[in-house]
């Protein structure tokens, strides 16, 4: 019998992200808020120079997931694939836009 409760739980905060975009010079660094329901959630992070902001969506299995964006301002939008470090919670990423540029990334550890 699985444990319903603990399966529902809504988990939510925010967690620091480091990106790289192909077409943006510098390293994107920032916060990415997150509420994850049933190993599905929603995320949201700003851009650099004012190119606004970017929400989307992920599923993530025990270890691997899948993610996808769409940065409105700049109408982008971008998907991959994601992996969970399972011994410390981090979690990296990467993919392309429509454009096909390629994105990389890593959200930090919940500690």
């Amino acid at each position: 019998v699985t444990n319903q409760s603990e399966f529902s739980k809504v988990i939510e905060g925010q967690r620091p992200i480091a990106l790289t975009w192909e077409g943006y010079e510098d390293l994107i660094l920032g916060k990415i808020i997150f509420r994850e329901k049933e190993r599905v959630g929603t995320l949201n992070f700003n851009l650099p120079s004012k190119d606004g902001n970017c929400i989307g969506t992920y599923v993530l299995s025990k270890v691997k997931g899948t993610w996808s964006i769409y940065c409105e301002k700049k109408d982008l939008n971008a998907s991959g694939f994601l992996k969970l470090n399972s011994d410390d919670g981090s979690i990296s990423g990467n993919g392309k836009d429509n454009k096909g540029k390629k994105i990389k990334f890593k959200i930090g550890s919940t500690n």
